[in-house]
């Protein structure tokens, strides 16, 4: 795996690239980074050229000093891209990553030949995904950090994730902390779903775990896409590190067809 930087108007993308062939880019939820594809990359990797992008503020990203809003978080991904060389290429976004995902495709129809999207929000209540969406403040004790490590533990990874990767998921938001938490999450809290689907032209792809968030909507928004198909996992809803390799091969099978 090679790691690497791109220069950007929105500061320093950092990446993780590894594989060759035809471009797919990873967009990860907030408040994790893209070390949250390590389960499923070397695998998509056999096949193409993987590229997973830290959202500014998050992993070795810049951290913007105002909120990006989706315009600023798209324009960084796309031109982060650009100084990869990359032009048109499928893209896999999950949760929060997969709202920018979406808006990205919308924006920008001739650049995205197919898309992922994984749990896609669809938010009716703006107000109330801010406050569940709230990352617990610094303390000066450090108890937040035990309250987000007690949060991974007894939360997503409970039943079946490795300490390891409860440990991967705690430093991934300690590193961003609240404000930058608050921004995405803003971001994603101005799309409007179904306005924006009609916009995309990508062939879709709509993949989640039938006991994660927003499960209950997929079958809603699938038919709003032009072309578009659903997939629903028997997990929770970390579907990359629960499920990687029937996810592996759903999203392999998609994007070779």
């Amino acid at each position: 795996m090679r790691r690497g930087y791109a220069t950007t108007s929105h500061g320093q993308i950092h990446f993780r690239e590894l594989g060759a062939g035809a471009p797919l880019v990873l967009l990860h939820h907030s408040t994790r980074s893209s070390d949250v594809w390590r389960e499923i990359a070397p695998s998509l990797a056999e096949r193409f050229r993987v590229v997973a992008l830290d959202t500014p503020g998050f992993g070795n990203s810049s951290p913007p000093a105002a909120p990006p809003g989706l315009a600023g978080y798209t324009q960084a991904f796309l031109e982060a891209l650009g100084a990869l060389g990359i032009g048109r290429f499928a893209l896999f976004g999950f949760l929060t990553g997969a709202a920018l995902a979406l808006e990205l495709a919308a924006r920008h129809p001739d650049r995205v030949t197919k898309l992922i999207l994984g749990a896609c929000p669809v938010i009716d209540d703006r107000e109330a995904w801010l406050r569940a969406a709230t990352v617990t403040p610094l303390q000066p004790t450090g108890s937040h950090l035990t309250t987000l490590w007690r949060g991974y533990a007894d939360g997503a990874y409970r039943g079946w994730g490795t300490l390891e990767q409860v440990q991967r998921a705690t430093i991934d938001s300690a590193t961003a902390g609240p404000v930058q938490a608050h921004y995405a999450h803003q971001a994603v809290a101005e799309l409007d779903v179904r306005m924006r689907i009609p916009a995309v032209a990508a062939p879709t792809l709509l993949v989640y775990g039938a006991r994660g968030p927003f499960a209950g909507r997929q079958t809603e928004i699938t038919p709003l896409f032009r072309t578009a198909e659903r997939m629903e996992l028997d997990c929770g809803p970390l579907i990359m590190q629960e499920r990687p390799d029937e996810l592996c091969r759903i999203v392999t099978d998609f994007l070779t067809r």
